[in-house]
This record gives C-alpha cells, structure tokens and sequence, in this order.
C-alpha cells in the first residue's frame, strides 16, 4: 500500500500521488470501480497543479474490480483525446493481478494507437517490472 504523504490524494475507490524526482504519478484503486472512477483520477491529476505532461504513470488495480466493459474503454479514450494536450510520448504501466484486466490494458494500448493518442500501456505484475519499464529504479 502506498504510504501516507503530503503529496497525497485519496478517496474510498482511489488515490494518487505525485513522485516529482522520478516525474510519475502512482494510482492506486479499491473496490469496485467503474469507467468513470477511472475519468475521475485522471481529471483530478490533470488538474492538479504539480502534475506535468512529462509524468509517467503507475496505475495500481491489484485490489480492484472493473465493473466495465471493453464497449466502456471508448469512453476513457474519448476523454483523454478531449485532453491529449496533458500527453507527451506518456507510459502507463498498470500493475494487476487478474487476467482480464491484463486483457483491457492491451484493449486501451490499441484504441489509443488508433487515433493517435500520445500514449502507451504496458501491464505488469510488479512493480518492479514497471519501474523498470519506465527507466526507473
């Protein structure tokens, strides 16, 4: 679990906080969660004053369950082309544990390459393996 700090934001499905040496924003949702939890972490970090289009992200879903569908992934994609001045080449590495999330990771990585979203998925089952993804250490 990510550990309590002044750079973080939490709710009962989410949190986030902002990694400003390493430039990533880590994620980390609970529960059931639906398409517009995952639209509402990513307006909120948008609109927050210490993020940059030069962040990569971690998005932690390890302890959550979609309750969306792949119909439902154009709606997140639709958004972040409404918001593609807030991506520069960004990485999102998702950290999960359950197979179809896996599956809806590759999904996103397809619709945004087909409209031309400045933006890249990877799934992971640690986080290790995305830290070193992202050049990280």
């Amino acid at each position: 679990m990510i550990k309590p700090t002044p750079n973080l934001k939490t709710t009962n499905r989410y949190e986030y906080k902002f990694d400003l040496k390493n430039k990533l924003i880590i994620e980390k949702f609970y529960g059931d969660i639906s398409i517009d939890d995952i639209i509402e972490v990513i307006q909120n970090v948008f609109l927050d004053k210490r993020f940059s289009k030069e962040f990569n992200i971690i998005i932690d879903t390890c302890e959550s369950k979609p309750l969306f569908h792949v119909p439902d992934l154009r709606q997140l994609i639709s958004f972040l082309i409404k918001n593609k001045q807030n991506l520069h080449n960004t990485k999102v590495a998702f950290v999960t544990n359950k197979p179809r999330q896996v599956v809806d990771n590759y999904i996103s990585d397809e619709l945004a390459k087909g409209v031309g979203l400045d933006i890249n998925f990877m799934p992971f089952s640690t986080y290790a393996a995305a830290y070193k993804w992202l050049n990280l250490k």
